[in-house]
């Protein structure tokens, strides 16, 4: 089966499922990522025990109750991020601040450091990494609901309003045990003979391939 705009990889895990040898193709170099990380069978057992050495690693940066409770209708000064900031690889997003409180912006880059510097095999980072990729939305001021756009909406004005904490280890931690327990099925039930790959391709140049393409299926159906 071929999955030309693969995105996510929900067609390739249920490929996966069914015993189905898959290839997916995307353009997009976080969907091949992302594709990649969940089509990749890892079980509980192996994931647990570096998930608990990450969480330590995280306990060194991340703020008390009290803080986090404060932050809910503050956030750090200009100065005090700054001197928070500094060793910090932070991307230069366009109005950086309208999409994030400062504090979450120095939580983020801190949980990704030590993402990277887990002394763990490179599929487990990778699904880490991944599992940190799911929580950024929610950290933000966006709205969570994906039909709304990406916008900061009046919604989530009202509830910056009347009080919303935001702890991205607290998120994190919730997302890693529920991707954990969603991989350790995938794991149990996909057969170990079955091949899902994904490539890094332009769909209008994605072949040949070496083995037998007997059917090309995608979601939404693009034209």
């Amino acid at each position: 089966m071929l999955d030309p705009f693969c995105g996510s990889g929900t067609l390739l895990v249920e490929a996966g499922l069914l015993g189905r040898h898959a290839v997916g193709c995307d353009v997009d170099p976080v969907a091949v990522f992302a594709s990649r990380v969940k089509t990749r069978p890892l079980t509980e057992k192996a994931l647990v025990p570096n998930l608990n050495r990450l969480l330590t690693a995280f306990s060194a940066f991340e703020r008390d109750k009290e803080t986090y409770a404060r932050f809910t209708f503050d956030d750090l000064s200009s100065d005090s991020y700054a001197r928070e900031a500094e060793g910090l690889s932070i991307p230069a997003i366009p109005n950086l601040f309208h999409w994030f409180r400062r504090y979450v912006v120095i939580d983020l880059a801190r949980m990704r450091v030590a993402i990277r510097s887990l002394e763990a095999p490179a599929t487990h980072r990778a699904f880490f990494e991944l599992c940190f990729a799911s929580i950024i939305r929610a950290a933000s001021n966006a709205d969570p609901v994906p039909v709304s756009g990406l916008e900061v909406t009046s919604y989530m004005k009202q509830r910056d309003k009347d009080g919303r904490i935001v702890n991205p280890f607290a998120l994190f931690s919730q997302a890693a045990r529920r991707a954990i327990r969603d991989m350790n099925s995938y794991s149990q039930k996909v057969d170990a003979g079955t091949r899902v790959s994904v490539l890094p391709r332009d769909a209008t140049k994605i072949g040949p391939f070496r083995q037998r393409i007997d059917g090309v299926i995608t979601s939404p159906p693009y034209h």
